[in-house]
């Protein structure tokens, strides 16, 4: 290499550095380690969810061997990617959903090891819905891969096959049996409670990973056409027509990250049902928000990164019929240590002090029942209090806020 092509070479080097630093930020690509524990998780997923559709086939005992290797390796990979040092930390719902997985895998594996079949079934066949929560939260990630084999999915109920696809990413099959699912009059009569949080979840992908607004009605439609529809869920499916109409009128477009936030901000706002009375009917709004949402937490350096948690939180109380329990409440906590002693951090104290009461009824009568969640409480609402004097370091006053977002 001669002089002229060496200059030639780093100062083009040195371009692509400035460049890279100057320009808005990449997302983290996941490390290594992690991916490799999804890959064992996958394995493991795809062996265990076919088989949790035939009872029998789960309780004999020459299967007892696979299945339990099965679940083991499950549990592994649940623990090693809730203890990754190196796991994507940018949306706190990564490290919530991954730790409550662990903790139910390994519930589940003790339940088998018990003799509890049944309860080790039911768990299975409901862990696809940690995956579901993240794989649907924004369009990132693998999506429609070739699975490394064709899993027989023919004992599984409609509603399972529509979530087991959805769990592994397989979206274009997902929304296949969904609209399928939406058609079918003989399972909403059997399940209606299953036929329509199962929609629910593919309206999510559709809305926030898809973003396609022309899917999301036809899937909406393919309800309404269904004359066995309950009239409760028409009326939801009714109003998610109006709202995906309003969304394809005004599709946005987004030029910096502000715009995107406030966007999401005003999806929020603007809904024509307040997030406690009936969330479900503003179901598009709140998923749309939630999606650009979840693609700017993706940037913990934004300046306003405080905020987005407390609208995440807003964001997941309002679609808590789809997410882990208690989503919603991770997303308070990291506003509060995000941005300690501020007003930001004392609204979003004051959201999870009434989630939590809310989900402990008990708590209102006894607030020194359950000591170690007292203590919690009491750690965040020392850290979210302002000063009355910033100068002083205490007492602290605890200002009563509008918990509503402005």
């Amino acid at each position: 290499m001669n002089l002229r092509t060496h200059f030639i070479f780093s100062f083009i080097i040195v371009l692509l550095v400035v460049v890279s630093c100057v320009s808005s930020p990449k997302k983290v690509a996941p490390e290594g380690a992690w991916i490799n524990n999804m890959h064992r998780l996958s394995a493991a997923y795809l062996q265990l969810m076919p088989a949790t559709g035939d009872p029998r086939a789960f309780g004999d005992k020459k299967n007892s061997e696979t299945v339990e290797s099965n679940i083991v390796q499950l549990a592994q990979g649940a623990a090693q990617a809730a203890h990754d040092p190196k796991a994507p930390a940018v949306d706190p719902i990564i490290a919530f959903t991954a730790a409550r997985f662990a903790i139910d895998t390994k519930l589940t594996y003790a339940g088998y090891k018990s003799g509890d079949q049944q309860w080790a079934r039911y768990a299975l066949a409901h862990t696809g819905d940690y995956c579901i929560s993240c794989h649907t939260r924004a369009d990132n990630g693998a999506k429609d891969f070739a699975l490394p084999w064709q899993p027989d999915v023919s004992a599984l109920t409609q509603v399972q096959r529509v979530e087991f696809y959805l769990a592994n990413r397989q979206y274009a099959t997902a929304s296949l049996e969904a609209n399928k699912l939406a058609k079918d009059q003989a399972y909403v009569r059997l399940d209606p409670a299953g036929y329509q949080v199962a929609l629910e979840k593919v309206m999510a992908m559709t809305v926030r990973v898809q973003k396609d607004p022309v899917a999301a009605s036809s899937l909406a439609e393919r309800m309404l056409e269904n004359t066995e529809t309950p009239n409760y869920i028409r009326r939801e499916a009714l109003e998610w027509l109006r709202e995906i109409q309003i969304w394809q009128y005004r599709p946005g477009k987004y030029k910096t990250e502000n715009d995107k936030f406030h966007a999401a901000v005003r999806l929020l706002e603007n809904t024509r049902f307040p997030v406690l009375d009936r969330p479900k009917l503003a179901l598009i709004n709140n998923l749309r928000a939630s999606g650009l949402l979840h693609e700017l937490l993706e940037n913990k350096n934004s300046a306003f990164y405080g905020e987005l948690l407390f609208y995440a939180g807003l964001a997941e109380e309002a679609l808590q019929s789809l997410n882990i329990y208690g989503l919603c409440q991770a997303y308070f906590e990291a506003c509060i240590r995000k941005q300690p002693h501020s007003e930001l951090s004392e609204r979003c104290y004051g959201r999870l002090q009434e989630s939590v009461r809310a989900a402990n009824p008990f708590l209102g009568r006894d607030s020194e029942g359950d000591t170690m969640l007292a203590l919690y409480l009491a750690d965040l609402r020392h850290l979210s209090e302002i000063p009355n004097d910033p100068k002083l370091k205490g007492p602290f006053k605890f200002r009563e806020l509008d918990s509503d977002p402005k």
